[in-house]
């Protein structure tokens, strides 16, 4: 939650909870040969909530990691409540939703980099796990011959 709170200070961002409801980590075979991993984050639902304070929108997401051929995949879903900061966006936001499932561009870029940013760090664990790649290219530290650390 301090990482949330961090962000919204930060980046001035809407978004005023976030929680994980599942893990599914599944390898299937061991590595061999050549693999391609693709993930992408997907918005499956939209729904407009008011507590005390704040019109928001309730929205479940789900990351899907995929490696080819068919060796392994990861799925984490989740939610996120987004607080409106333009009440009157309310009726419009959610017409464009159902007929479309499409959101304004202002939400979806603050959405998915908290989705990106708390999905792929849990990610990256459960692929140490199953000793599979990490879906995103990790540092790598380049040896000089001159190069020391000062910690």
């Amino acid at each position: 939650m301090l990482i949330l709170i961090i962000y919204n200070i930060i980046f001035n961002m809407s978004i005023i909870s976030f929680n994980f409801d599942s893990f599914n980590a599944k390898k299937r075979k061991l590595i061999k040969g050549d693999i391609k991993v693709s993930f992408s984050p997907h918005i499956k639902n939209v729904k407009y909530i008011k507590n005390q304070d704040n019109d928001a929108l309730l929205m479940n997401f789900e990351f899907v990691v995929v490696y080819e051929p068919k060796i392994a995949d990861i799925i984490v879903r989740g939610n996120l409540c987004y607080q409106l900061k333009d009440r009157k966006l309310k009726k419009q936001i959610l017409k464009n939703w159902e007929k479309d499932k499409k959101l304004p561009y202002s939400i979806v870029e603050e959405v998915m980099r908290i989705i990106f940013v708390k999905c792929l760090t849990k990610i990256i664990y459960l692929t140490d796990e199953l000793q599979l790649p990490p879906p995103i290219p990790m540092p790598k530290m380049e040896h000089k011959s001159d190069m020391s650390y000062i910690g």
